[in-house]
């Protein structure tokens, strides 16, 4: 619980960092420094997924967290710190064009709001896969069934953050 905890705020707080870089930093720069990030959005702001792709993409996510724990530890800070610079730029979009007077990726959000239950919802999937990854290396009983707990509530969660992802308004 304390280490879910501590990568909820890690994960959050490289969401306000990559926020204000991408905000700050004028037009040419940000575009090149966050020209993955700003591919996902499409060319009109739209995620380029079919709502099936984006339940089998955030699958493989969380399945990936998971292996990078078990295999890397560390490794599922990957996958916090990319999304952590997804979430960075669409939430960053408005102040840039308030800062800026433009950016690539705007306007994209009528109600960036809507975005927040899934976004909030599939990283505590992903940070679920990632420490039931973590704790099945220990390869101790009582702790596998804790792990294998903790996974299937990480898929379980990627569902529902599926599901609120193509239902709310706005969030697809």
């Amino acid at each position: 619980e304390g280490l879910i905890t501590f990568y909820m705020l890690l994960f959050f707080g490289m969401v306000i960092i990559y926020m204000i870089l991408f905000a700050f930093l004028p037009p040419a720069i940000s575009d090149k420094a966050f020209a993955a990030q700003l591919d996902i959005f499409g060319p009109r702001g739209n995620f380029n997924l079919p709502h099936g792709g984006i339940l089998f993409n955030n699958l493989q996510l969380a399945f990936i967290a998971f292996a990078l724990s078990i295999f890397y530890g560390a490794g599922s800070l990957y996958i916090l710190a990319y999304n952590a610079s997804i979430a960075g730029v669409m939430y960053g979009a408005p102040f840039k064009v308030l800062i800026w007077g433009t950016t690539t990726a705007a306007p994209f959000y009528a109600n960036l709001l809507s975005y927040l239950p899934h976004t909030i919802v599939e990283i505590v999937a992903y940070l679920f896969a990632a420490v039931a990854g973590g704790i099945l290396v220990s390869k101790r009983e009582d702790e596998i069934l804790e792990a294998t707990f903790l996974f299937c509530i990480a898929i379980a969660l990627v569902f529902f953050g599926w599901y609120l992802e193509v239902t709310i308004p706005g969030s697809f």
